[in-house]
């Protein structure tokens, strides 16, 4: 037998055991779910909120952690394991790292010029390219770009609870904002009402607005993107603004922070930032407008990705400090006795707080900020115990059950910080849900270490001189706190009333002379 007869042959071989395998897979059964209907499948029983509650059921009803439905014909996949989500999103990354078609989202990325914010973006080299200047820049080894800026945001946040307490969500996104303002664009905003941070915090808004489940209809028939009074209707404020105004926001938030940076950059007064340090090497050899580009991108991606998620975790951290005073009190307890009053916390102090630690990490399983993430996109056909996933099916990994697991966390409903310790330090046996809250695989947020970073400091700061307490109503009587969030990708409370007040005699004069 020749050469050639042996490669034909080879060929011919492999060439029967796709087939095959493929015929196989196809022969395979779909995940168990709800009940199909003809051409519609289950597109009337697709919550429209707080879906990851529902999916949750629905692992329980058919006694399955993998949940297969359609809308539509649309296949959709929903993880409620996290051992699923990490074989299939993490170990099978190559085929579940896309994304699906966002139509809403995308509408409105196109009308506000912000077509390249990588969260959205479809799997390839535009999404390699900004997450490549990211990560160069961002690395989790260089912390000296964002620890010493994150201090002194914090106690610049510690000092406007002190003077406005009431106003303390707000503070928290300005906060948060501002941070990343600085670490990206190398000035600051303003402490209230900043032009800039608010066209961010309404992007970020209509932007996780439009990428939940229930827009996934507008990704099937995509004609309903051409009838704006029913998108109205469907989605609410998303569309109530006209494409100019659209326009002028993702102007805003876009190109006049780089031409600022830029300004400053040529007068000499810019602080060192993502902006400065891209710009300096911007390669002349190559194309300077599509270079620069990708620099507003990445500083975009560094805002949105960012903002809205951390605020909304340290808005939850103050609920849970609300709900749970017994947890506040440990923690503050466990500060006096490592830090004492005399100062406030930096970030050597991390090692000797394991239970300030563990009550972030019972913060992120509690009532995660992203409880089912950003969905991922099947690539091809695929196979999982026993299971066919379709090709180009939405996968979602619901965080939300897999936090709410009772054999990973026993008695899931309860806050209870005590499960991720033993023998007063962290226990390594209980998976640490801060890790997945930020993603799978390829996908994972690369800034994850930031937002970790800033929670850490400004739980710890705000828990040295702060005590959060109910709120009383103008008869003096006690608003008993209520958990309510808002549904969307990134979920957060519903505003809700509290009383933060200095919790010793030191306090104040702590928080004015870390300033000063």
């Amino acid at each position: 037998m020749t050469a050639t007869h042996i490669l034909v042959f080879s060929l011919a071989l492999l060439g029967f055991f796709l087939c095959t395998r493929r015929k196989h897979k196809l022969n395979l059964p779909l995940p168990p779910g709800p009940r199909k209907l003809p051409l519609l499948g289950n597109l009337l029983d697709l919550p429209t909120s707080f879906e990851w509650e529902t999916f949750q059921v629905w692992g329980k009803k058919y006694d399955s952690r993998i949940i297969h439905t359609s809308v539509a014909g649309q296949s959709v996949i929903i993880l409620n394991s996290l051992q699923a989500a990490r074989d299939l999103l993490e170990k099978r990354s190559s085929t579940y790292s896309d994304r699906p078609k966002f139509a809403v989202v995308n509408k409105l990325q196109v009308i506000m010029g912000l077509s390249w914010l990588a969260v959205f973006m479809r799997y390839g080299p535009e999404w390699r390219d900004r997450r490549r200047l990211f990560q160069r820049y961002f690395h989790p080894s260089n912390e000296k770009i964002h620890k010493p800026k994150e201090v002194y945001h914090t106690r610049l946040l510690l000092l406007q609870i002190l003077e406005s307490p009431n106003n303390y969500m707000d503070h928290v996104r300005h906060c948060v904002g501002g941070l990343l303002y600085s670490i990206s664009y190398g000035s600051q905003t303003k402490a209230l009402n900043d032009p800039f941070l608010n066209a961010a915090e309404e992007v970020a808004h209509n932007l996780s607005d439009g990428a939940t489940t229930a827009t996934m209809v507008v990704d099937i028939f995509p004609f309903l993107l051409r009838m704006p009074f029913l998108l109205f209707l469907l989605f609410g404020s998303t569309f109530s603004k006209s494409r100019k105004e659209w326009k002028e926001i993702g102007n805003r938030f876009r190109d006049d922070p780089f031409h600022h940076a830029q300004r400053l950059m040529r007068e000499g007064t810019a602080e060192p930032s993502f902006i400065s340090d891209a710009l300096e090497n911007v390669r002349l050899s190559e194309d300077e407008n599509a270079q620069h580009a990708i620099i507003k991108d990445v500083a975009g991606i560094v805002i949105i990705g960012g903002s809205s998620t951390t605020s909304a975790f340290i808005h939850t951290f103050f609920l849970a400090m609300l709900c749970f005073p017994n947890a506040q009190r440990k923690a503050q307890e466990e500060l006096d006795r490592v830090i004492g009053r005399g100062r406030l916390p930096d970030f050597g102090d991390e090692p000797e707080l394991p239970y300030l630690d563990a009550l972030l990490k019972e913060v992120h399983r509690w009532r995660p900020s992203g409880p089912l993430g950003v969905p991922h996109l099947s690539g091809n056909e695929d196979e999982y115990n026993g299971y066919r996933i379709p090709e180009q099916s939405i996968v979602l990994a619901n965080i939300w059950a897999m936090f709410h697991d009772k054999d990973a966390y026993p008695e899931p409903e309860s806050f209870k910080p005590e499960r991720f310790l033993k023998d007063g330090r962290l226990d390594p046996s209980v998976h640490d849900p801060s890790t997945a809250a930020f993603g799978f695989g390829r996908r994972i947020c690369p800034g994850a270490h930031i937002a970790q970073s800033m929670a850490w400091i400004t739980a710890a700061s705000i828990l040295s001189v702060f005590r959060i307490s109910p709120a009383t109503d103008g008869k003096g009587q006690v608003i008993e706190p209520t958990i309510e969030f808002r549904s969307a990708v990134t979920c957060q409370p519903v505003p809700f009333k509290c009383r933060i007040e200095p919790r010793h005699d030191a306090a104040e004069r702590l928080i004015r002379t870390s300033i000063e």
